[in-house]
Order: structure tokens, then C-alpha cells, then sequence
């Protein structure tokens, strides 16, 4: 069985060997389900176990690689809407999730058309005729006092098919349209920011994130066993950030640091956003504080916390120590 395609090079999977693999020792014993029976316990410094279901695995051994599955590069967020991250997962997983990321390029992709000067977006319609079933896309634009409907300037000028149909609307031989907007499934659009938030707590603390029990609530989360206990994301901006770094971030309030936030930046073909999650702190009270925050954060704007970006240095740090870092100076 191949364990990697063409795209993971060796240098890709052995990267990613040197830079989680030795947050894996603790772990190792957790590992051991995963082989078969008289294989041989391989060393966690060669041993990279898929951060997303902890079933599946591939190792260095002196056979070369070895494995139980195939992998891939996974992309966060996905590479449709500009994921600029990388984490090998397993196919399976990688798979699985593309069920539900679709749905972030419809929602980036919903309202491409931005207005300046009014500060809005007019999301993409279709236009169909009731009567002859034909069907063109517009956009519905919404501004004081009037709602209109418009169709591309280019194509009303070289598209004979919308042409004709608009010639006929004008002249009320067409006297039933119907628009449709579509709508993107919020639900599924939560769970890709979140799958692609938890994969970069990963990136940036490895193993000991993953099987911390946090993480093992996101899993259940994504698996639609549990609910997650703030809005994802908890912060959505147009503006490019308003200050939050691409990343993992401390939140505070009045000093106390009360919870992670992961940010990353989606890309439309028009519009750039930057969407940040509420990720729980690793004390044993982490995961009910978010119930907390996010009472808060419906209320009001997350300028009022306290936002300390950190570096990923998952070679040095950890999930735990990270929440000990020292504030610099005001």
C-alpha cells in the first residue's frame, strides 16, 4: 500500500517527523493499539500518528516507511480559499472533511460583489423565468430606499441568450422570475473553521495539544457527538484582522488568561477575511470557561481582551507552557 502521494516529498514527511514527532514520546503507550500484533515498538522519534482520528499512522523504520493507511496534505484552511498552513492527515480524514469545507467557498464566495461606498456586499443571485425556465446569474443590490436587480454590465453586452431575455423581461412578455440566493449550511461552515482552528493548535504545540482533553472534545465536536461551547468563529472580519495576528493567540482580560484564539485569513475572489476561534485553555476548568466567554462575546466586541500573539515554536513549547507565557511591558 502507498503511503504518500507524489506530493509529499521526502522532505515533507520527514520534516514533519523532526518537528511533531518528539511530542510524541509521553504518548507512545497511547500508540500502541495502533500496530499489529508482534510488531515491533518503534521509536516515537520516528513515529507520526494522524492528529485528527489517532488511528493511523506511518513510521521511518529500517524497512523505510511503513504505515497503516495513506496520507495526504491537508490544507487550513482549505486550499480553495487560500489555506496557507500544511499538516499531513491521513486520506481518510482529509477526505471525510471536504463534506463540509465546501461550504466555507460558498460562504466566502456568497457576497463577492463589494460596495464601497455604501460598505456592503451584494451576495450572488440567480434569476430564472418562470414561464421558459431559463435562468442567469445577477446580483441583488440593496441600497437606501431601493432594491434592484443587476446583471453584469459585460454580459448584457455580448451574451445574446441574456440579451434576448432581457429585451423580452422589459417588454412583459416575461411576467414570473424567480430568484434564488443560496444559503450556506452555517453548520458545516463551523465545523471546517473549527477542523482547520484545531489543526493549527497542532502546528503549533503538536501531541500534547491533541491528546490533551480538550482537543479530545474538539474530535467529538467534529464528530458530531458534543457541541462546542462558543459561536465558531467567534470573531468574523472583513477588515483584514483589526489587529489579530495569523495564528495562535493568548486572550486576557484585566490580566487573567482565560483562553487561546486561533486566527486565519480565508480568501474570496473579491474579499479577503480573517476568522478567529475560541480555543480552550489547558486547565482542568478550559473547556467550561468558553461557556463563560461566549455569553461574553455575544454581548460584546473582543477589542475589550487583551490579544499576546505566539510564535510557533512547537520544537521548544507546548500547550500547557504556552499559556504561561510572560505579557511584555506596556
Amino acid at each position: 500500500m502507498p503511503i504518500f502521494p507524489k506530493i509529499i516529498t521526502e522532505f515533507i514527511w520527514r520534516n514533519h517527523l523532526k518537528t511533531y514527532s518528539h511530542t510524541l514520546f509521553e504518548y507512545i503507550e497511547k500508540c500502541v493499539p495502533l500496530f499489529s500484533p508482534g510488531t515491533k515498538m518503534l521509536s516515537p522519534y520516528h513515529l507520526y500518528v494522524c492528529p485528527l482520528c489517532l488511528n493511523n499512522y506511518f513510521a521511518e523504520s529500517k524497512e523505510g516507511i511503513i504505515g497503516n493507511s495513506e496520507f495526504s496534505i491537508d490544507h487550513l484552511p482549505p486550499e480553495s480559499v487560500g489555506g496557507e498552513f500544511q499538516i499531513i492527515t491521513c486520506k481518510r480524514c482529509n477526505n471525510k472533511a471536504g463534506e463540509y469545507e465546501a461550504e466555507l467557498g460558498k460562504l466566502i464566495d456568497f457576497g463577492s460583489k463589494p460596495d464601497k461606498k455604501y460598505g456592503s456586499i451584494f451576495p450572488k443571485t440567480m434569476v430564472k423565468s418562470k414561464e421558459t425556465g431559463e435562468a442567469f446569474h445577477a446580483i441583488v443590490k440593496r441600497l437606501p430606499g431601493t432594491t434592484s436587480i443587476v446583471f453584469n454590465d459585460e454580459a448584457k453586452k455580448h451574451n445574446e441568450e441574456l440579451k434576448n431575455f432581457l429585451a423580452r423581461l422589459h417588454g412583459g412578455k416575461l411576467r414570473s422570475l424567480v430568484l434564488s440566493v443560496p444559503s450556506p449550511d452555517l453548520e458545516k461552515i463551523g465545523k471546517a473553521i473549527l477542523k482547520s482552528a484545531y489543526l493549527l493548535c497542532f502546528a503549533w504545540w503538536g501531541y500534547e495539544f491533541v491528546f490533551s482533553r480538550n482537543a479530545e472534545m474538539i474530535r467529538k465536536v467534529l464528530r458530531n457527538e458534543a457541541n462546542y461551547p462558543t459561536r465558531i468563529p467567534t470573531v468574523w472580519n472583513s477588515s483584514g484582522g483589526d489587529g489579530i495576528s495569523q495564528g495562535i493567540s493568548i486572550k486576557s482580560k484585566d490580566g487573567n488568561r482565560e483562553a487561546f484564539i486561533a486566527s486565519f485569513r480565508l480568501k474570496g475572489n473579491n474579499e479577503n477575511f480573517m476568522v478567529s476561534t475560541l480555543i480552550p485553555n489547558p486547565t482542568e476548568k478550559g473547556w467550561q470557561k468558553l461557556f463563560e466567554l461566549d455569553k461574553f462575546v455575544k454581548q460584546k466586541e473582543l477589542t475589550e481582551f487583551q490579544a499576546t500573539t505566539i510564535l510557533r515554536t512547537v520544537i521548544r513549547s507546548g500547550y500547557t507552557i504556552a499559556r504561561n507565557i510572560i505579557f511584555p511591558q506596556e
